[in-house]
């Protein structure tokens, strides 16, 4: 297994403690991020929600990207080095990861004031935060979701619109969604009002013709993927249209991820929790032939 190459797919800054830990041990691992964030332009955004962010119970966000595009954005708009503490010191924030929670202990924030699923939880997404923070909320609270826009989010949205905290419809579909637009449905359930700040973009990468072609000679020679996101398998079945991965092998850090990729044909697809520990354990459970 050790000889096995590993291929990471996590954008470049959320990577470097999954590829230390998968290096310390002793696998030959890469990381080839099949999502890049661009830095959106939130000057209206904070113009709206700065003043009024004391009113909120609660700050959602929705990765480690979302909390270091939100500090960005804050800073740029307030012309302040960085804080030593964050500025809003009486609110609640949310995370449904550990990737998250250290980027806001980055940024300043007290850790008694992060609200995430306990480290013994079967798995860390929303379903398993809103248990946690449930009971914490009265009716005609608001809290306020910091995330990102996929590419074609981001092209139907005008200046105006992608700048702009949008507030969420009552109106959500009968069915249930998945992720964090899933805990946006159960908190407009508990009519709770919801806002959203859209801070950064999900692309898809410019991979050049040799990284396209180090990815499909992984492919053959039975590397296994790291997924932690579904767009990342979407991103890579776009740039690899033509390739067979039937036979591949992945980790999946969720379910539904796992789902997706079944979904575009991989063969081979073990979950676990998004944990270095756990990880090292599917991989382990992979059986190559």
């Amino acid at each position: 297994m050790q000889n096995t190459k590993i291929v990471l797919t996590r954008p470049e800054k959320e990577s470097s403690h999954w590829l230390d830990g998968l290096k310390g041990a002793g696998f030959d691992v890469v990381n080839w991020p099949l999502i890049e964030i661009e830095h959106l332009n939130s000057v209206q955004a904070c113009e709206e929600i700065l003043p009024k962010l004391d009113t909120f119970s609660a700050i959602a966000f929705v990765s480690s990207s979302a909390v270091d595009h939100f500090v960005s954005s804050v800073l740029n708009f307030k012309k302040l080095a960085h804080p030593q503490t964050f500025p809003w010191p009486n609110l609640k924030y949310w995370a449904t990861g550990h990737g998250t929670v250290q980027a806001l202990l980055r940024a300043g924030v007290d850790e008694s004031n992060i609200c995430m699923p306990p480290k013994n939880a079967a798995q860390f997404d929303s379903t398993e935060l809103w248990r946690v923070v449930k009971d914490s909320l009265a009716e005609k609270d608001q809290v306020l979701f910091v995330r990102g826009l996929n590419e074609e989010e981001h092209q139907a949205l005008d200046k105006e619109q992608k700048s702009s905290p949008q507030p969420i419809s009552n109106n959500q579909n009968l069915e249930p969604p998945t992720g964090s637009n899933w805990l946006i449905w159960q908190l407009k359930q508990q009519n709770i009002q919801v806002q959203s700040i859209e801070v950064y973009r999900r692309k898809i990468p410019d991979w050049s013709n040799k990284q396209k072609l180090n990815a499909i000679e992984a492919l053959k020679n039975k590397a296994i993927w790291i997924f932690s996101s579904s767009l990342a398998i979407e991103n890579l079945a776009s740039l690899l249209p033509l390739e067979d991965c039937s036979r591949g092998f992945a980790v999946a850090t969720h379910e539904r991820i796992a789902l997706k990729a079944k979904e575009v044909g991989w063969g081979v697809v073990n979950v676990s929790r998004p944990t270095i520990g756990d990880i090292i354990k599917s991989l382990k459970l992979i059986h190559i032939n």
